[in-house]
């Protein structure tokens, strides 16, 4: 679906040698943010639900039972 996004090699373009750093810089921000959001609700998300200390989740013999 086009949207109107003018082509970094489009003669329309004032400045075509910013045009693609530009370009490659923002195709790689987004990915990079919302990875970052995403990374940090699933660490708030696994924080919350964690009843017990990771070390004793993965200690041998499971840590104290009661």
């Amino acid at each position: 679906m086009a949207i109107g996004i003018t082509s970094p090699g489009s003669p329309a373009i004032a400045v075509p040698v910013l045009a693609w750093p530009l370009s490659a810089a923002g195709w790689l921000a987004a990915p990079a943010v919302f990875g970052a959001v995403a990374g940090a609700v699933v660490s708030v998300s696994i924080g919350g639900r964690r009843q017990r200390p990771i070390a004793e989740a993965l200690s041998r013999d499971g840590g104290p039972r009661g």
